[in-house]
């Protein structure tokens, strides 16, 4: 059995910081990966793979001989097979210009050893894929590639407040890439202390977003945070009337800068200022007698005030 990746040992984080260890074994194969073939000079075999096998990963498989393009191997019979709850196998024929019988794997099980089939000419070949565990991007393995690491301090579900920022402490062997997975969260800065990384973000999304986080290529995220709202106080509520072309003031008391917005064109935003915790927010009437526009903090659904032209 040809083994295309050999995993010694992995360290799963999981969210409540209980470490399991995750062994990769595989038991012996059923069937001998090449074989020698009546009319062919070269040993007929399965070849591809890769070092790092990850749940959703597709691999390009071919059935080829040992002396390349020496030998037509068109008028072989091959046929693919695997378990379909493991493996979604995509038969491609037989390939003129590389003169095999190729075949697209993707993997569908983590933590798991894969057995692909090729029946050529009624005789079973077999190739082993061990398919790392879901990992999120997270693990430890000390193997022939060298030591390999990824701990994060932050795993499964959080909140951040709207406009505050968050700080990920990523300890790596290795400089790491964490991405957020959608626009709500807009990354700020990294800094580096021995193999500790820390890695901000900042909520800029609308109270109740989500977004994940992926930490190198790992195709399930490594924690998801939701944006909460940020508590507010207003010195205007209810109904207030303002003069046309007159300017009207709110002063919104938050420890972050809130989002504010006025919902229709009676009003216009004019400007914005702050002072310690205190936002300021002006905005003039421009509208008719008798239109009125809400004023919202932070993607609330209901206004914190009314404003109407008098």
């Amino acid at each position: 059995m040809k083994k295309f990746f050999r995993l010694l040992s992995i360290l799963l984080v999981v969210p409540v910081a209980v470490c399991t260890l995750f062994t990769a074994s595989a038991s012996a194969a059923t069937y001998d990966s090449d074989t020698s073939l009546s009319g062919y000079k070269g040993r007929i075999g399965i070849a591809g793979g890769a070092a790092v096998i990850q749940r959703g990963d597709t691999l390009l498989l071919a059935v080829g001989s040992s002396e390349g393009h020496a030998e037509d191997l068109s008028k072989l019979k091959v046929t693919w097979s695997a378990d379909p709850s493991e493996v979604k196998l995509t038969d491609k024929g037989f390939s003129k210009g590389n003169d095999d019988w190729e075949a697209d794997i993707t993997f569908l099980k983590g933590g798991v050893t894969v057995p692909v089939y090729a029946t050529v000419n009624g005789v079973t070949l077999e190739s082993d894929f061990e398919v790392w565990a879901d990992n999120n991007g997270l693990g430890y393995s000390n193997d022939n590639f060298g030591v390999w690491y990824r701990k994060s301090d932050t795993t499964g579900n959080f909140t951040v407040p709207f406009n505050r920022s968050y700080t990920f402490k990523i300890t790596a062997s290795s400089a790491p890439s964490l991405v957020a997975g959608s626009r709500s969260f807009k990354y700020v800065s990294t800094k580096k202390s021995g193999n500790d990384y820390f890695i901000k973000f900042q909520a800029t999304g609308r109270v109740g977003d989500g977004c994940g986080f992926y930490l190198d290529t790992g195709k399930l995220p490594v924690a998801v945070a939701t944006i909460t709202t940020v508590p507010f106080k207003s010195d205007t509520t209810g109904t207030v009337s303002v003069m046309k072309n007159k300017n009207y003031q709110f002063m919104i008391t938050s420890a972050s800068r809130p989002y504010f917005a006025i919902g229709s064109s009676a009003f216009r935003f004019v400007s914005s200022s702050s002072s310690g915790n205190r936002y300021f927010f002006k905005a003039k009437a421009v509208g008719n007698p008798g239109q009125a526009s809400g004023a919202y903090v932070n993607y609330s659904e209901k206004p914190v005030a009314v404003l109407k032209v008098a």
